[in-house]
């Protein structure tokens, strides 16, 4: 890459790699090669919990922390885990980047009046029709859930929200999830924020939380780490 950016006169292109979250996935990687290989790290922070891999138990797709009552493997289901376990396997801070998803996981509740992370599911949560996929929503169909009455909660040692609809449960990321994600960038040293996938954002500013601006999430990292207003 550097001899063609040499003989074209343009600037080097960037080689980035998406890695796994997961603990075991990670010794597999040759990170001291990966380290002299790549621009940037891109850690899919995003996953940690979804229908077909918990057992039925609910949990949050992309928590910040670990939260009260989690023991290994399940305790290390949280970005600040994550970014960290990269960080001490030899990849400097700067090059790790945060991966942000604007989309959310849903189970069936198998009793609905048990609604904390950690309560049981029947089943996936069905369908939508954008997304097309059981136990799966875009983020604006996340915000349509809560235009039609779905309860926000806030999980306050893990930093993420998830909301309940009839007997569904769904946990996702929002604004305020985002934000302080990005707080959380800055001040540990981490070199950024990568989202999985634009198409799953709110194109048609349907989210009331986000101000009614297109790309909420997408909008908000540009603006937290970058200054920039779109």
């Amino acid at each position: 890459m550097v001899a063609e950016a040499l003989q074209s006169g343009k600037p080097r292109l960037l080689l980035t790699a998406a890695v796994a979250a997961d603990v075991d996935m990670m010794t597999g990687y040759d990170v001291p090669e990966m380290v002299n290989s790549l621009d940037f790290l891109n850690v899919m922070t995003y996953d940690f919990w979804y229908p077909s891999a918990s057992g039925g138990e609910t949990g949050t797709n992309s928590a910040l922390y670990n939260r009260a009552g989690l023991l290994p493997p399940q305790s290390q289901y949280n970005t600040n885990w994550t970014a960290h376990a990269w960080h001490n396997r030899g990849f400097p801070k700067a090059k790790i980047v945060i991966g942000i998803e604007p989309y959310g996981h849903g189970w069936v509740l198998k009793n609905s009046s048990a609604i904390q992370p950690g309560s049981i599911g029947n089943t996936v949560a069905p369908a939508h029709h954008f997304s097309d996929e059981v136990g799966m929503a875009a983020y604006f169909e996340i915000c349509e859930m809560l235009a039609a009455g779905a309860t926000r909660y806030w999980q306050a040692e893990q930093k993420v929200p998830w909301l309940i609809i009839g007997k569904q449960w769904w946990s996702y990321d929002d604004v305020q999830s985002v934000k302080i994600k990005m707080a959380y960038i800055k001040a540990n040293g981490f070199g950024g924020a990568m989202v999985w996938a634009l198409d799953l954002d709110d194109f048609n500013g349907k989210c009331s939380n986000g101000g009614g601006k297109l790309y909420p999430i997408i909008a908000t990292i540009a603006q937290e780490l970058a200054g920039i207003i779109i």
